[in-house]
C-alpha cells in the first residue's frame, strides 16, 4: 500500500521545463550557437550550469550563455503561471486523504520557496529537498535517499513522481517506485518508470 507521495516540481508540477528548454534554444541562438538536436538533448531537464561548461570548451561564451540565460529565466517570474493543470487539486487530495508527501527538486532553495508560496503550496509538504541540500545532485539517488530518511518512510510505501531521465534514474537507484509525467514536446528518455500518466488526475488511480 503507498502512503508516501515524492514529487519532483519542473516538469512534473510546474510546466517550467519547457519553458526552460524554450529559453535554452533562444539563448544559444542570440550568442551564435546552433541548437541542434544533439545539444538540446544534453540541455534538457538538466541544471544549465551544471552541463553547459562540459560541452563548451570558450569559457567566456558559457558565462555569456549562463548570464543570459539566468536573467531570462528567472527575473521576475510568476510561477504560479507555470503550474500544471490539476497540480493543487492533486496535492490537496492527497493531504486530504491522509498521504504524506515531500519534493525533491534539484531547482535551488530560493526558486522553491518563490514557487511555494507563488502557487498557494504552503504546508502541503511534510519536507523540501532542494539543489542546495545535496551534494550530489540527479541522477545520483541522494536526494531521494535523503526524503526516506528524513521521513523514515518505508521504501515499499512509496512513489515518486517524476518526469525526466536523470530523476527517473535518481528514483530508481533509490529503490523507489515511479509515476512518470509523459512529456512528448521534449527530447526525454522516460523509460524506466513503473507507470505512465499524461495527466495528473491519473495519480490517484494508480497509487490507490
Amino acid at each position: 500500500m503507498i502512503r508516501n507521495v515524492i514529487f519532483d516540481l519542473d516538469g512534473t508540477l510546474l510546466d517550467s521545463e519547457y519553458h526552460a528548454t524554450t529559453i535554452k534554444r533562444e539563448v544559444l541562438k542570440r550568442h551564435g550557437v546552433e541548437p541542434t538536436e544533439e545539444l538540446m538533448a544534453k540541455l534538457t531537464a538538466v541544471k544549465f550550469r551544471n552541463v553547459l561548461p562540459s560541452l563548451m570548451e570558450d569559457k567566456k561564451l558559457v558565462e555569456e550563455l549562463m548570464d543570459d540565460y539566468y536573467h531570462t529565466a528567472y527575473d521576475n517570474v510568476d510561477y504560479s503561471s507555470f503550474m500544471i493543470p490539476g497540480s493543487t487539486q492533486l496535492l490537496r487530495q492527497l493531504r486530504d486523504r491522509g498521504y504524506t508527501m515531500a519534493l525533491a527538486t534539484i531547482s535551488d532553495r530560493e526558486k522553491v520557496s518563490l514557487v511555494i508560496e507563488q502557487c498557494g503550496w504552503q504546508g502541503l509538504f511534510s519536507y523540501v529537498t532542494t539543489f542546495d541540500d545535496v551534494a550530489r545532485p540527479k541522477p545520483d539517488p541522494e536526494i531521494y535517499l535523503t526524503v526516506v530518511q528524513k521521513l523514515n518512510l518505508k521504501k515499499e510505501e512509496t512513489v515518486v513522481i517524476e518526469d525526466s531521465p536523470v530523476g527517473i534514474e535518481a528514483a530508481r537507484r533509490a529503490g523507489l517506485m515511479i509515476i512518470c509525467r509523459r512529456e512528448e514536446r521534449l527530447p526525454l528518455d522516460q523509460s524506466g518508470a513503473d507507470w505512465y500518466v499524461d495527466d495528473l488526475s491519473e495519480i490517484i488511480g494508480i497509487i490507490e
